[in-house]
């Protein structure tokens, strides 16, 4: 299913998105990008979509106001909408630290692997997002070539601005 990718870069257009996704999107995917996601990294970009294709990028770097005068953070902190993430921790940390806000309501992959091993009687393994959805045959997505490329070259892709095409 080919996605449709919308770029957030404005509070008003975040306040119009964010609030129909509390509305009618129970189930979200939910990921962060940034510089050093963890810690003391720096978040720049925060990707929500929908299951039926649809990808939001909000640009916290063009406008950090998008997070608390957009509503970025009541979709965060909503315990009505389940975002699904793989490895929670960093971007959790990221986002406390960056903001002061709390990442809710979860349901973390790469966490639910691991109990499900321990539940086998196996040992806790984490696996990349690519490896744990190659094991069970689940289509994701790959970026282009020209993506792949910059990613490795640039680790402050997602700093640059504007961005291009190729980033998104």
């Amino acid at each position: 299913m080919p996605s449709q990718i919308h770029l957030i870069n404005t509070v008003t257009a975040a306040e119009r998105i964010v609030y129909k996704l509390l509305v009618e999107q129970p189930l979200l995917t939910f990921n962060c990008k940034g510089t050093d996601i963890g810690p003391r990294g720096t978040l720049t970009l925060v990707t929500v979509s929908t299951p039926d294709g649809r990808v939001y990028i909000f640009d916290i770097k063009a406008d950090p106001n998008i997070v608390l005068n957009g509503g970025l953070v009541r979709l965060i902190e909503s315990v009505d909408n389940i975002k699904v993430l793989h490895d929670s921790k960093k971007q959790a940390e990221c986002l406390y630290n960056q903001f002061k806000i709390r990442l809710k309501h979860i349901f973390d992959v790469q966490d639910k692997y691991a109990d499900l091993m321990e539940k086998r009687g196996l040992p806790r393994r984490k696996l990349t997002l690519p490896a744990l959805l190659e094991r069970y045959n689940i289509e994701r997505y790959t970026p282009s070539i020209k993506l792949q490329k910059l990613l490795r070259e640039d680790r402050n892709v997602w700093c640059r601005r504007p961005l291009t095409k190729t980033a998104l």
